[in-house]
């Protein structure tokens, strides 16, 4: 009798134990309009909203998403202050360091900006490309053609580095802008109204592949629930139908 009381006990006083919270799935990501961008802009945040699908269809109660420059989000993803970031490209270094997804979010052409005027019209080698000075993204995805050592680089650094360097284009302080994700430079040129003074060439390379991106130790406890939600949302609407069609709403 006394045994039973004792496990009577031992059940009320757990059931009265409120359920310990599952913590907030923490998200970070850099400013790439119209992917990401902090709200001033109509149309921008694209990602962010698609990844609202994903954290519903994932069962998360609570999502903290934050901003940061690409070298602090690799950072504070490694140290384990982040547990995903929404979008990364692949490169050995980062593959060593993080887990990716197995499926990508987008997959999109790396291009090669150039004003409208220059006498470039197709690139079929990477000798097309050794006479520029490209500008590039520090710290930034590069596709294989952009990794050869001897083309003329400048690193640039920016809060929207696309933003600075299709300006530094037209100011001639380069000779052309390289960045892997064509969507990214065609909705800046969109919205400066420079579409008619600056062209892009598309590499002659496979398309980059944007994925999302864990650490070791969120990826044990988010990465089977995130890639089952990603497909399930996939199915219902990828992401890049779901970005031309919003892109499509907010045009002028």
């Amino acid at each position: 009798m006394r045994r039973l009381l004792s496990v009577l006990c031992c059940l009320l006083f757990s059931c009265a134990l409120p359920l310990q919270a599952e913590p907030a799935l923490r998200v970070g990501y850099f400013e790439l309009p119209p992917h990401t961008g902090a709200g001033q802009v109509a149309g921008e945040g694209l990602a962010l909203q698609y990844f609202e699908r994903i954290s519903r269809q994932m069962g998360v109660t609570e999502v903290s998403v934050t901003s940061y420059p690409l070298t602090r989000l690799l950072y504070e993803l490694e140290e384990q202050r982040l547990d995903m970031a929404l979008f990364l490209g692949k490169t050995a270094e980062r593959e060593a360091r993080f887990i990716y997804a197995k499926t990508p979010l987008l997959v999109t052409a790396a291009v090669l900006a150039l004003p409208q005027q220059h006498a470039l019209q197709q690139i079929h080698s990477i000798e097309d490309l050794l006479p520029l000075r490209i500008g590039v993204w520090n710290r930034g995805y590069r596709s294989p053609m952009l990794r050869d050592p001897r083309l003329q680089l400048s690193e640039l650094s920016s809060l929207n580095v696309v933003e600075q360097s299709l300006r530094m284009l037209l100011a001639g302080r380069i000779d052309a802008f390289y960045f892997p994700d064509q969507l990214a430079v065609r909705y800046q040129l969109l919205r400066s109204g420079q579409e008619t003074r600056i062209r892009l060439l598309t590499l002659p390379e496979p398309g980059v592949a944007l994925y999302s991106v864990f650490n070791q130790r969120s990826a044990a406890m988010y990465l089977q629930r995130y890639e089952q939600a990603l497909g399930q949302v996939q199915v219902q609407q990828d992401y890049p139908s779901f970005f031309r069609e919003h892109m499509a709403l907010s045009a002028p």
